[in-house]
């Protein structure tokens, strides 16, 4: 019951209880303490935003999160993750709740997705399809865009600048103003950098091209926020980043790539009564692509979104139900046969604790014009052995619709397809020690074990030129992660071994490692604050047979900052990434970038 008095509670306790611990909403879809969640999650603040120094979110989500990335190139060069060793398209990425991706290709451009409007990230490991859907097979990865101030009367300003080698720029500002009832958050950056050619001879004829290739991105976001009279909150959100990018496609060809990603929704949440909660979410969302080249296209996505989602305290526990709907339209230089689909669904979870022991069950029901009905869910038991230590076991289904890519592209389609679907089950343990002057983790061990079984995985078949369910994979790890501010420093230590395996052929699953891992330690002296971060991988191949000629060497990338607070509002910053300018691959015949140092300075008023 504790949890669903925390999820019914109005804005103003929120605001309290998250002073003391971060509350969080993407594993449940209720506001939940982080404490509380029985499932892998990683929360990233604004603050370690900051510190990471990273240029891109993937390079964040690649250190925080230690997830293996595939890119072909530099920035803004097409790019891939893979959560716990699942294929690209087999994480959903929500932006303030709702669905960020291409119709066409599967899968987010994650590389044109600005840093500059992020609040904070979520990410929750394991098949979350109970309560998303499609495409949650290895899990969600949530972006909350800038929030205003918490207060009757605040203001907040935010303006920086970069300078740094390839010639990279960066300026950034925002906004945040509150007003009795009222609050407004704004922000715009821009980002520049002459990148080298993202392309190798390895690459082949077809692709090489040694030119240079850069990169601009400009983002800008508004969120404003009113309460009306009766306590009900309207929410207005509307966000948009575009990426510009040169990518290499043959010798004489100047290949361009504009994209730009967008959403725009309207919440309205309120308490109805003592024990009922409504959310009521309308909006779209839009991927849109410009390829500019010998073979140029164009490619736009629109998916329209509708939510009402419903909390209860019940005596069995809180309760969730809600129905949604995704209406997805695809415009596009290629001609499909089919270019828009309608999902209804329907979901529901219910959690209840029990002395030392809690139990959530959850299930949802999609049904889709092109592939009928489909059921999925999943059940946690979770038990708090002590004040530190707490343990849970976790099982569920998902499943991943194909792609418009996948069905219809002429010539190499297969209309046939039938949705990818797993099975998982996962151990967790989670032991820490508490700071009781503070009230605060003084560290915190966690522990996961899981096994992902992927059944009709879709696999381009090179006998046929054409995608084929043929393939099945099993994917057995276990992810280890500390966290603890040991003599005064910040220490934060991960490491995830796996074996991403497709079952049918016993091979290595391509892009994907069977170790990573990554460290962070930082401090404050005064007004100097300092950090390292290292993040590695190790050794992959590029294609679906784990070929020798595919194999792509581990690598360990060395990055850090140094931060000098001026005073109240300014302060100074020097990082830098891939500090020891080490060799390595993303993708086969591609470049990432070499050593980056780049020099910030920075406002922020209260």
């Amino acid at each position: 019951m504790a949890i669903g008095l925390a999820a019914l509670c109005s804005a103003e306790a929120v605001a309290s209880s998250m002073a003391s611990e971060t509350l969080t909403v993407t594993a449940t879809r209720t506001a939940v303490k982080s404490g509380d969640v029985m499932a892998h999650l990683t929360i990233i603040n604004r603050q370690e935003i900051d510190d990471a120094s990273a240029q891109s979110v993937l390079e964040l989500l690649q250190r925080r999160a230690n997830l293996d990335i595939r890119s072909t190139g530099g920035p803004g060069q097409s790019s891939a993750i893979f959560l716990r060793g699942t294929s690209p398209t087999h994480t959903l990425l929500l932006v303030d709740g709702q669905r960020v991706g291409s119709s066409t290709s599967g899968a987010p451009a994650w590389e044109h997705l600005s840093l500059d409007m992020i609040d904070r990230i979520e990410i929750v490991r394991g098949p979350l399809s109970g309560l998303y859907g499609s495409d949650a097979i290895g899990g969600v990865i949530q972006i909350f865009t800038r929030t205003p101030p918490r207060g009757s009367a605040a203001t907040k300003t935010r303006a920086e600048a970069t300078v740094g080698n390839y010639r990279a720029g960066h300026l950034g500002a925002s906004l945040g103003l509150s007003h009795e009832r009222s609050s407004l958050s704004l922000s715009a950056s821009h980002r520049r950098i002459d990148a080298p050619s993202a392309s190798n001879p390895v690459s082949g004829a077809f692709t090489y091209n040694p030119d240079r290739d850069a990169y601009t991105q400009d983002s800008a976001s508004l969120k404003l926020s009113h309460e009306l009279w009766q306590g009900e909150r309207v929410t207005l959100s509307l966000w948009q980043s575009r990426g510009d990018v040169r990518f290499d496609a043959g010798l004489g060809n100047d290949a361009r790539n504009q994209q730009t990603l967008s959403g725009m929704q309207i919440v309205s949440e309120n308490n109805l009564t003592a024990s009922w909660r409504s959310k009521l979410s309308i909006g779209e969302t839009v991927d849109y692509s410009k390829i500019r080249s010998s073979f140029p296209g164009r490619f736009e996505t629109t998916q329209r979104q509708f939510s009402w989602q419903n909390e209860f305290v019940t005596p069995a526990g809180l309760a969730l139900l809600g129905i949604e709907q995704r209406r997805e339209r695809v415009v596009a230089t290629t001609n499909y046969v089919a270019t828009s689909r309608t999902t209804d669904s329907v979901f529901g979870s219910i959690s209840q604790r029990v002395g030392s022991q809690s139990l959530a069950v959850n299930a949802r029901h999609d049904r889709e014009d092109q592939f009928g009905d489909r059921t999925t869910g999943g059940v946690t038991w979770g038990w708090e052995v002590s004040s530190r230590e707490r343990v849970y076991l976790a099982a569920g289904k998902a499943f991943r619709a194909p792609s418009l890519n996948d069905l219809y592209f002429p010539g190499f389609a297969n209309s046939r397809l039938r949705p990818e679907q797993s099975e998982s089950g996962e151990f967790g343990w989670r032991l820490s020690s508490l700071d009781k002057r503070r009230g605060i983790p003084e560290w915190t061990l966690n522990l996961s074990v899981f096994e992902n079984r992927i059944d009709d995985l879709i696999a381009f078949d090179a006998a046929t030129s054409r995608p084929q369910n043929i393939r099945r994979a099993r994917i057995r790890g276990w992810e280890l992660q500390l966290d603890s501010p040991w003599a005064g420093i910040d220490w934060r230590a991960q490491i995830t071994a796996q074996q991403p395996l497709d079952t049918d052929t016993r091979k290595q699953l391509r892009g994907r490692a069977k170790l990573l891992g990554s460290f962070a330690a930082s401090i404050t002296r005064g007004p100097w604050r300092t950090g390292i971060d290292v993040a590695s991988s190790g050794e992959r191949f590029d294609s679906t047979n784990a070929a020798p000629s595919s194999r792509m060497a581990g690598y360990a990338l060395l990055s850090g900052f140094v931060r000098y607070q001026l005073n109240r509002e300014w302060e100074l910053s020097l990082s830098g990434n891939n500090l020891l300018d080490k060799s390595y691959e993303l993708a086969k015949g591609y470049n990432p970038l070499g050593r980056q140092l780049m020099l910030t300075a920075r406002y922020q008023g209260r």
